[in-house]
């Protein structure tokens, strides 16, 4: 007669659902030299890694579509009038795609709120002289759509407008080789 105490029997029931988790702590407790415990805890950090790849995955897809629908909006808003919505969709475009290459780089985790200058430099690349250009560009596109001084972009016209939104799509499209 086999005889398995009810830990491993719980143990086994919990590990067979991959949406249950498991503390790794409970894990090194499972009886090595029992096989069957032995192909549970294997599947259930394989399930925990798949897991967190696939929300890792969703989270920067949706991120990517995100920026291109904000940039969809101010090809839409591209007019002297409506100058300052614009450059605040290319501003959100450029954060979301940032923040999709923040999670790539470091494996899922969450990005912060808002990201610092060093955190663009470090994001942008490993030209030394193009991350600094593009963190420079990055955070004078915040400055613009966080300025509360309708002044700065009454003078602005078609063509520049164009060349805003133009070296954002630029811009973009060189970070998202990073993802």
């Amino acid at each position: 007669m086999i005889s398995i105490s009810m830990s491993t029997i719980s143990k086994k029931i919990t590990a067979s659902d991959p949406s249950c988790h498991i503390p790794e702590w409970e894990l090194k407790q499972v009886n090595q030299s029992n096989p069957i415990d032995m192909y549970i805890a294997e599947k259930m950090k394989m399930s925990e890694n798949q897991g967190h790849g696939r929300f890792m995955s969703r989270s920067i897809r949706k991120l990517l579509r995100l920026s291109e629908t904000y940039m969809k909006c101010a090809r839409r808003f591209m007019r002297p009038a409506s100058a300052h919505i614009c450059v605040i969709l290319c501003d959100r475009a450029l954060e979301c795609m940032l923040k999709a290459i923040y999670m790539k780089q470091h494996h899922g985790n969450l990005p912060p709120p808002t990201l610092t200058f060093l955190d663009v430099i470090q994001l942008a690349g490993d030209d030394p002289v193009q991350e600094l250009e593009l963190a420079m560009f990055v955070h004078a596109i915040h400055f613009l759509a966080g300025c509360e001084d309708a002044a700065l972009l009454q003078q602005v016209n078609l063509p520049q407008m164009q060349q805003l939104v133009q070296k954002v799509e630029d811009t973009l499209g060189r970070l998202s080789e990073r993802v």
